[in-house]
């Protein structure tokens, strides 16, 4: 079960995946949101690869992908049905090519400029 802090941050790092280029000052305002809630890298890293990611990944390869807000609820709801599910072979599988094609492509130089933000080195 995710806290509120934990609910919170997977909204925000939703942001990764809508179909937008983010700007430094949508990444300014994504760190700022992200230390308010006074979670660790480590654990919005996790939230990021192993909650977020597997949901909205495709997002980013559609055509015409979801571009303003991804439903709350929606998304919520998708992380604590996949958490609850057993993983299968197949479906981890998938999500590991999906995070070294995709994520390491989209998703990682966007959340590297995060964590530093978060870190305070830039």
């Amino acid at each position: 079960m995710l806290t509120d802090a934990e609910k919170d941050a997977c909204v925000i790092l939703s942001d990764f995946f809508l179909d937008t280029e983010l700007t430094p000052a949508d990444l300014h305002t994504i760190a700022a949101s992200l230390q308010r809630l006074n979670l660790s890298v480590s654990i919005l890293n996790h939230l990021l690869r192993y909650d977020v990611f597997p949901i909205l990944y495709p997002n980013l390869m559609s055509v015409a992908g979801i571009w303003d807000v991804f439903a709350r609820y929606w998304l919520l709801s998708q992380i604590e049905s996949r958490r609850s599910a057993p993983p299968g072979w197949a479906k981890l599988l998938l999500d590991y090519c999906a995070w070294l094609l995709v994520g390491r492509l989209c998703v990682t130089p966007v959340w590297d400029q995060v964590k530093l933000k978060l870190q305070g080195k830039l």
